[in-house]
């Protein structure tokens, strides 16, 4: 049998050899039988690499590097307000405005900011591309209103809709809120968003 060092860029990529996992690299490959054997070399964010090698035997070691190509592109983003948080797949990349990496595939895009409401969308981009998006406005959030009465079980209805009875805490618009808020108390009334 022959072995093969192997190494990649990046380091760490998996190694299988004929379908089996032999490890992560940097590693040595030992004791292969002479002849031609499957070998993939994969890692997070990259694109696979496939080839056939020739191991030549008689305890010799050959060499080998892997340069993974980068399954993304870029994808730049801005909001208005700025300063909003960019998750993408669960995980924080910073704050807009933002030139992030974005798989090709797609990925899942959240945009927040306290007090207004979450942008979301499934983007791609291809590799080796920049996606510039057009700015993100951001709309208020909505805001809890907390409804009582004496005595309880009076019926909510908001705009001709059913929406329960009371006690009841419901979101609604913040315009709509503020609106509800100064004819329960007056105009020169401080309306809180909960």
């Amino acid at each position: 049998p022959g072995h093969l060092d192997l190494s990649s860029t990046p380091a760490g990529a998996a190694v299988l050899v004929n379908g089996e996992s032999a490890g992560t690299t940097p590693l040595t490959i030992r004791d292969l039988p002479p002849g031609d054997h499957q070998l993939v070399v994969q890692a997070p964010r990259y694109s696979p690499a496939k080839d056939t090698v020739t191991i030549v035997g008689m305890d010799r070691t050959q060499s080998l590097a892997v340069t993974l190509t980068p399954a993304w592109g870029q994808v730049q983003l801005s909001s208005e307000p700025s300063g909003a948080e960019v998750i993408i797949e669960g995980e924080s990349r910073g704050r807009t405005p933002l030139v992030t990496e974005l798989l090709a595939k797609g990925e899942d895009v959240h945009v927040q900011l306290e007090g207004f409401k979450t942008w979301q969308q499934k983007l791609r981009v291809d590799v080796g591309e920049t996606l510039t998006l057009p700015e993100i406005i951001f709309e208020p959030a909505d805001a809890t209103v907390s409804v009582t009465s004496s005595p309880n079980g009076a019926t909510v209805t908001v705009n001709g809709a059913y929406r329960g009875v009371t006690p009841l805490d419901l979101e609604l618009p913040p315009v709509f809120c503020q609106r509800l808020c100064h004819q329960q108390t007056g105009p020169d009334a401080v309306c809180r968003r909960e």
